[in-house]
């Protein structure tokens, strides 16, 4: 049974003030991460990453998901979906696009790619895509893992996405100053019964909170998209998510 520890509401409420006080947006162009040269940078941090949550036994199933880069208002922002209520798993989550591989996807970037598709109606010609995260276990197990593809969609228009009301309730973007903000950043504790426990990134923003995978997938795309200074993002009590 999984407990969840909360902090001292003082204390949380202290240490993000304190974080306010150092963050300035206005201190760095977001704008400047599409650029070639970081992007190519981006490129390099990604592909030396750790997973958080590494499989760690041959998954049974596998899936992909397409974390979609876009701009509103001019401004990169990561675009997320709230899940369908009416889904038998994970439904009402917040997530990006993504699922099942299919026998016909060649590789996890046609999963993801086609799912996007399937969801939102991004067709996959509009998704430059960049690179792809460690592979995540997805459950507990360990026997199910999904793939991360980090995509930019191109001439992106919230306004003209085709939604499949049977899989996507609602879509949202939250911009990149808004992610690296410390207001907006948290962490949740868990322990478990028979191990060492861990700790999961929250981001807490409107319409709606990111949590659980969404979260850590989020987390680490900024840790190598974002300078240091920009994105302090602390996880406290850190170990082992499996």
């Amino acid at each position: 049974t999984k407990l969840i520890l909360l902090d001292s509401l003082l204390q949380e409420m202290f240490r993000k003030n304190v974080q306010m006080q150092r963050y300035s947006a206005k201190s760095f162009n977001f704008n400047s991460i599409l650029e070639e040269e970081h992007k190519l940078s981006c490129i390099k941090k990604i592909n030396r990453l750790k997973s958080l949550r590494p499989v760690k036994k041959e998954a049974n199933k596998t899936a992909a998901i397409l974390v979609p880069i876009v701009k509103i208002e001019d401004e990169p922002a990561l675009l997320y979906t709230k899940r369908s209520k009416h889904l038998t798993s994970h439904r009402g989550q917040v997530s990006f696009p993504g699922g099942n591989s299919d026998e016909e996807d060649k590789s996890v970037v046609d999963t993801a790619l086609r799912e996007c598709w399937e969801e939102i109606g991004v067709k996959p010609e509009k998704v430059n895509v960049w690179a792809t995260l460690p592979e995540l276990s997805v459950n507990q197990k360990g026997d199910f893992s999904a793939v991360p593809v980090i995509g930019q969609i191109q001439e992106f228009d919230i306004n003209t996405l085709n939604i499949s009301q049977a899989e996507v309730d609602q879509v949202f973007c939250a911009k990149f100053s808004e992610l690296s903000n410390p207001a907006v950043n948290g962490y949740t504790q868990f322990r478990m019964k028979n191990g060492p426990g861990y700790s999961l990134p929250v981001y807490d923003i409107k319409p709606y909170p990111v949590w659980g995978l969404t979260a850590i997938v989020t987390y680490q795309l900024l840790k190598s998209i974002l300078p240091g200074n920009i994105y302090r993002h602390k996880i406290y009590f850190q170990s082992s998510l499996c």
